[in-house]
């Protein structure tokens, strides 16, 4: 029996998997990459694997908190759209995330709000969508310059008065 508990645990994994594959493809803006379609699933494949890491790292007991979220938010899907969010279309998955995301209800927000966060996080600061490392300087050089102004503006507030 212990080869059974074997496949059934590969197939809950994977199952899994194409879950926050779903999820992270649905926050990450691929829209605003100009990535052909399989450097793409790459990259959402990496940030799939980062938001994975990041909820693996939390404390047991906040863990255990937001898979059982995790899993209410399946089974909303599931019963109120009569198939499992993974299987929905990309728009379908968005219109969801963000009704969840951004939504009435505050529990709701809370769950979906580190998710986003860090899916959005990881997708910006991969390599294939930040561009190379020039771009990545200029991007660097022009946040340093805005610090400075507003530590200066911050200094003598009355300067900028009319």
């Amino acid at each position: 029996m212990d080869w059974f508990s074997t496949i059934v645990r590969q197939a809950r994994e994977q199952k899994l998997a194409r879950f926050w594959f779903s999820v992270c493809e649905s926050f990450a803006p691929v829209e605003l990459a100009s990535l052909e379609q399989g450097k793409r699933n790459h990259v959402i494949i990496q940030v799939t694997e980062f938001v994975e890491g990041q909820v693996s790292s939390l404390p047991l007991l906040l863990r255990l908190c937001f898979d059982l979220g995790v899993t209410c938010f399946q089974i909303f899907v599931l019963v109120t759209t009569l198939r499992p969010f993974e299987h929905h279309d990309l728009d379908s998955r968005r219109r969801i995330c963000k009704s969840w995301a951004y939504g009435r209800f505050g529990i709701a927000r809370k769950l979906f709000r580190p998710i986003r966060s860090l899916a959005i996080f990881a997708y910006y600061e991969n390599p294939a969508v930040l561009g190379d490392t020039s771009e990545r300087e200029s991007v660097k050089r022009d946040v340093e310059e805005h610090d400075k102004l507003r530590g200066a503006m911050m200094q003598s507030p009355n300067t900028f008065e009319g």
